[in-house]
């Protein structure tokens, strides 16, 4: 039993950091795009 609960953990995790990790690169990709536009920030 521990066995399986550990399976479906480490599967959770993976879909987890999976997602995390999407999610990251599109937090970079904006934070990129607002330092790069400096202008939109100002004007907001």
């Amino acid at each position: 039993m521990k066995l399986h609960i550990s399976h479906q953990y480490v599967s959770w995790a993976y879909l987890v950091s999976l997602q995390f990790a999407i999610f990251n690169i599109s937090a970079c990709e904006a934070f990129s795009l607002f330092t790069t536009e400096p202008i939109i920030s100002s004007s907001s």
